[in-house]
């Protein structure tokens, strides 16, 4: 792999737009998500309040059909609602969080990196450690764009479950 040192400038740009896009979009997918859940869970209460009058003109294999796709499209929904809250958490820790530990680094007399991640991880939860561990192995490598790129993506999955 080539050295992408000397793109800095392109990769803190690239990085702004990654979080700002996710930004604009996950407070939005969320709201959309929220709504559509709610009229379909109406819909469905609708329906099943009917019941004894609908299965005149509707199959039961249909009903256990629609059933399966109702649950189905409330677990995506859900699923889409957690993303939300992780990139929206993800954004907002990475502004307050980064300005936190620069201060907090120019006022100490010294810092030790390690015991300060080896602090840090130890109050997550083993998913968010292994994440965690995995992004800072790749910041330390060069790569400043991961955490850029994984909210992005995290976003991206997320339209991609209120589109389904």
């Amino acid at each position: 792999m080539e050295d992408l040192t000397q793109f800095q400038d392109e990769q803190k740009a690239a990085r702004d737009m990654l979080l700002h896009g996710a930004a604009i979009a996950t407070p939005l997918l969320s709201t959309f998500s929220a709504w559509l859940m709610a009229g379909l869970g109406a819909a469905f209460t609708l329906f099943f309040s009917n019941i004894a009058s609908v299965t005149n003109y509707i199959y039961s294999s249909n009903i256990r059909w629609s059933l399966i796709l109702f649950t189905v499209s409330l677990l995506t929904g859900l699923l889409a609602r957690y993303l939300s809250v992780m990139v929206t958490s993800s954004l907002v820790s990475n502004d307050v969080f980064g300005k936190r530990v620069k201060e907090t680094i120019e006022s100490a007399n010294s810092f030790v990196f390690p015991a300060f991640f080896r602090f840090l991880f130890s109050g997550m939860l083993l998913p968010y450690r292994y994440i965690a561990a995995r992004t800072l192995e790749a910041t330390m490598r060069g790569d400043l764009m991961v955490s850029a790129r994984l909210t992005a993506k995290t976003s991206q999955a997320q339209a991609l479950l209120v589109l389904c």
